[in-house]
This record gives C-alpha cells, structure tokens and sequence, in this order.
C-alpha cells in the first residue's frame, strides 16, 4: 500500500467519511491500533 493511499485513508477517517471499523480492514490494523494512532497523531497536531 503506497503513502498517498494511507493518507486518503487517513483523511478521510478524519473528515467521517468513513468510519473507524472500514479504515482499520482497509490498512489492516485492529480498531484498537487504529485507535492508539489517532491518539499519537493528535499530540503532534496539537504539539
């Protein structure tokens, strides 16, 4: 899976466009990873 593609996918999650349990299947991650890397992300949007 290439950067541009995660990044949609990431987007998109973000945006609701797509909910939690369908961006983890498409990036292959449990809800609970998935869920641990918006965490990390928020510190460094807020950092």
């Amino acid at each position: 899976m290439n950067g541009r593609y995660i990044y949609l996918i990431w987007q998109a999650l973000n945006l609701d466009k797509i909910c939690e349990l369908k961006a983890a299947e498409i990036l292959n991650l449990t809800v609970e990873e998935l869920r641990g890397h918006r965490r990390e992300n928020e510190v460094y949007v807020v950092a």
